[in-house]
């Protein structure tokens, strides 16, 4: 048999050809593979990024929308400081204006154009029926400065009047007065049989005598 050694040469030549064709063609292949994957990923992360930055940007509108809710709150802080400042001025100004008031007013008593000719510590009683308490106080006999008006049991504040009756008994001195226009029995209970004396007699010299 004979062989052409060219016509081998050119079959060696087509085969090698081919082979490194279908080498390069996969290798290309691979290569666009790895790139395709490579996008993807990418891709993906890029997607995740975004996704990340976006949480960022709303935890960072959260974070100054609380920043400036406390600017606001320190703000309205200072404003009640101020606020409860004033008020407490305004306190304190009210409650020195209404003490300097009261150590200026002048109390009246009734008592301005009167002289106290007698004054004694005294538990009272009237009698509704039976004798109740109403309480205890100084008694005070008071004279009017005018000597227009009669005198008075200050306590009682009862006018004396001529005709009246008084009367004593151990340590009570009882008397009728007119409270209104109601007659009324009353009993006045001292310390001691003295006191008693002494009260009874200012009484009875006080009583504005008959006119004629």
């Amino acid at each position: 048999m004979i062989i052409d050694m060219n016509s081998s040469s050119r079959f060696s030549e087509i085969s090698f050809s081919r082979l490194l064709s279908k080498t390069i063609i996969s290798d290309k292949s691979k290569t666009k593979n790895t790139y395709e994957s490579r996008i993807r990923k990418l891709e993906a992360k890029n997607v995740e990024l975004s996704v990340r930055n976006q949480e960022l940007e709303t935890t960072n509108a959260k974070l100054m929308a609380r920043i400036k809710e406390l600017e606001t709150r320190k703000s309205d802080h200072k404003k009640l400081d101020a606020a409860m400042k004033n008020l407490k001025d305004t306190i304190k100004n009210n409650i020195n204006y209404v003490i300097s008031a009261v150590n200026t007013l002048k109390v009246l008593t009734g008592e301005e154009d009167e002289v106290t000719l007698h004054t004694v510590r005294v538990k009272l009683f009237c009698m509704e029926e039976q004798w109740k308490e109403r309480g205890v106080g100084s008694l005070k006999l008071n004279f009017s400065k005018s000597t227009v008006k009669a005198p008075r049991l200050v306590i009682l504040n009862i006018t004396l009047f001529n005709g009246m009756h008084v009367e004593k008994q151990d340590k009570f001195v009882r008397l009728f007065v007119y409270e209104g226009d109601k007659l009324v029995h009353l009993a006045i209970k001292l310390s001691n049989s003295k006191a008693t004396d002494e009260l009874y007699n200012a009484i009875i010299e006080a009583i504005p005598p008959t006119k004629n």
